[in-house]
């Protein structure tokens, strides 16, 4: 009996360890799904809120991912390395409005996101976007590193590393705002009509305004003493036409743009086109919208919707040459792997959860083929353990029966051994019972 249940407790045992360590199995796949999921879900939002499809920025959607963000340590590092992401991004629309959110989230996510923003990692992405980054998105990322410097990051000796680097690149960098109007200077021109002071341009209007009395102010005749005015004008009135006439100016030449997507326009003095047309720039003073002309009309357009690189190709062509390639490399691996026996393998799990916690938004080369194969085993990985846990659970559940059962019985028969044994109160009898006489 005693070895029974030595036996019993050693499959007990080894069956516990079994489930101990699926539970730690499952654990690692839960928590790298998880992560996987929370970088996912913060670059696709990311992405809507940078997008250089839109003409301003969409506030509603950045005061979200600055809730979002700063919920705790894991959630703000996720979102901040979505936003690094798109700083990198070679379009300086989609730059300038990474700043924007990554300035939001630092005066509303809170300490969480000011602790990953504090990071030596951070640090090493800022110091790179001065050299790789576009010049305007470089420029706007200092002005507000200056500005972080003297409002969130001022007093907190946990968040030193930001002035820090903000004293480090001064002396590399010019940190002077752009908002600001500074007055320049008037150049020289070469042009001898041209006007260099506020006193002298008076002394000409005046010329003109005397010029043009004198000619429209002498009464008009008719009679016969007086000649008819003349249809062409005499030397007197070249001089004065010399005086008020400005100096032709050449035209200016019309700046060449090419567009990157459809827009059709929603007003009457909006300007319709096709991804891929030239488009002849009339004006370009407001930053948002421009006005120019092709063979519809002419009107305004945003100007996000156009590059001055006339040999970029407009969206829809890159989308459609990524589908084929994507296409074509999904046959070719098709073609070249052969469906495997999936098992469960812990070190494959553990694998893809080091190269998860070890990857880098901002390279475009961290989602190798061993992280995408590996994702791909491991995900299909998840119906084998289920079952698996299933089955422990329903072995473990009989084997906690069985050992209850068991402490059961080896109670019973304890308490049978500790009670007295109860004498017969009866002999028995041997033989056969006397046998009765038989009547006469």
């Amino acid at each position: 009996m005693r070895l029974f249940g030595n036996a019993t407790d050693a499959m007990i045992v080894e069956d516990v360890g079994v489930v101990v360590k699926l539970t730690k199995l499952c654990y690692a796949y839960t928590c790298a799904m998880v992560e996987h999921e929370r970088l996912i879900r913060s670059f696709i939002v990311t992405e809507q809120a940078t997008s250089d499809k839109l003409v301003e920025e969409n506030w509603q959607v950045i005061m979200n991912i600055c809730d979002k963000a700063g919920k705790s340590s894991d959630d703000a590092k996720a979102w901040l390395r979505a936003i690094v992401k798109r700083l990198y991004n070679t379009d300086p629309h989609v730059g300038l409005k990474a700043v924007t959110l990554l300035d939001a989230c630092i005066k509303n996510s809170g300490k969480n996101f000011h602790v990953e923003v504090a990071s030596r990692e951070f640090e090493n992405d800022f110091t790179k976007l001065m050299t790789k980054g576009h010049p305007q998105v470089a420029r706007k990322l200092r002005e507000s590193l200056k500005r972080w410097c003297d409002n969130e990051f001022k007093t907190d000796v946990q968040l030193s590393l930001i002035p820090a680097l903000y004293h480090k690149l001064r002396s590399s960098y010019d940190f002077t705002s752009t908002d600001t109007p500074t007055k320049t200077r008037p150049t020289k021109t070469s042009d001898p009509n041209a006007v260099e002071s506020q006193e002298e341009e008076d002394q000409i209007l005046k010329a003109i305004a005397l010029s043009l009395k004198e000619t429209t102010g002498s009464p008009k005749s008719t009679s016969l003493g007086q000649p008819a005015p003349s249809l062409y004008p005499t030397v007197n009135n070249l001089a004065a036409l010399s005086i008020s006439a400005p100096n032709p100016q050449p035209a200016k030449e019309l700046r060449k743009v090419r567009a990157l997507y459809d827009f059709e326009a929603a007003e009457d003095n909006e300007l319709t086109f096709s991804s891929g047309e030239i488009i002849m720039v009339i004006d370009d003073s407001d930053p948002n919208w421009w006005k120019g002309n092709n063979q519809r009309g002419e009107g305004l357009f945003p100007a996000n919707f156009v590059t001055a690189d006339l040999s970029v190709e407009p969206e829809k062509f890159l989308i459609e040459k990524a589908k084929k390639s994507v296409q074509f490399k999904a046959e070719v691996k098709a073609e070249e792997k052969e469906p495997e026996d999936i098992e469960i393998n812990e070190d494959k799990i553990n694998r893809l959860l080091h190269l998860l916690h070890e990857a880098d938004p901002t390279n475009p080369e961290t989602d190798t083929d061993e992280l995408l194969s590996l994702e791909r085993e491991v995900i299909a990985m998840g119906p084998l353990i289920d079952t698996e846990l299933e089955r422990v659970d329903r072995k473990h559940a009989q084997l906690t029966q069985l050992s209850a059962n068991l402490v059961e019985a080896l109670g019973l028969y304890h308490t049978l051994m500790r009670e007295p044994q109860i004498p017969n109160s009866f002999e028995p009898t041997y033989g056969y019972a006397p046998v009765a006489p038989r009547p006469n």
